[in-house]
């Protein structure tokens, strides 16, 4: 299985002072779609903060359909995870709609593997950031997509792929991790299938391996002159 892989675009046609490269998401967007259509991927996946603020909310969407536009040029099958800036502009089931996206969570069987896609754009409340406003440092899964992940492992013997927007990795700093974070890899690691998960949210990037899982923090697309993409294979 080959995946290409980005996250973190930030995309809004005002961009704050000294994150200038948020506006040129869209050229970088193309250039990753055109080597991940020379490596063939099976599948292209964004980890979310796809779009940031906008002048109005129909500018917001009008950056969000560029991006599409430009990802659906080629005929890959398309996954994407919400970000906490995806929930500041998009209200209700927006997201899914926009991005085409099934409710979350979901998960997909792609080249002999089981790639699973949750949302952790919740307050610790449980209600999710369009409804009780983002605070990035509080963000968590709610028992029913746990439910939900520890069936869906349960039901494959399929090698297994985690993907969401913020992170489980111990080694990042706190302020970016999910609550209950520990249970959660226990989950994974029980179950013995789940090979990596896929994040985004800290912008630097990071790689960790715990409990046998490898633990991948994709870096921005946007945050400096590097066009940070991933082309990964199993």
């Amino acid at each position: 299985m080959k995946l290409g892989i980005f996250t973190d675009l930030h995309y809004t046609k005002h961009p704050q002072k000294g994150r200038e490269f948020t506006a040129t998401a869209p050229e970088r967007v193309q250039k990753a779609m055109k080597a991940f259509d020379e490596e063939k991927v099976d599948a292209v996946i964004c980890l979310g903060d796809i779009v940031d603020k906008g002048a109005d909310h129909a500018e917001e969407l009008s950056c969000w359909q560029e991006i599409l536009t430009e990802i659906k040029k080629y005929p890959y099958p398309f996954y994407c995870v919400p970000g906490n800036h995806d929930y500041e502009v998009m209200i209700g089931e927006e997201f899914s709609t926009v991005s085409g996206m099934p409710k979350y969570p979901f998960f997909v069987d792609v080249a002999h593997s089981r790639l699973i896609f949750l949302d952790a754009c919740y307050r610790f409340s449980g209600k999710r950031y369009d409804e009780a406003g983002m605070v990035w440092t509080e963000t968590m899964i709610p028992k029913d997509q746990l439910c939900f992940l520890e069936k869906t492992l349960s039901d494959t013997d399929r090698p297994c792929y985690l993907f969401l927007h913020q992170n489980l990795d111990k080694a990042i700093d706190k302020d970016y991790h999910i609550k209950s974070e520990r249970k959660i890899r226990r989950i994974l690691k029980k179950s013995h299938k789940v090979k990596a998960v896929f994040s985004g949210h800290y912008h630097a990037g990071a790689y960790n391996v715990i409990g046998g899982i490898k633990y991948i923090t994709v870096p921005s697309m946007t945050d400096t002159d590097v066009n940070e993409f991933m082309i990964v294979s199993f």
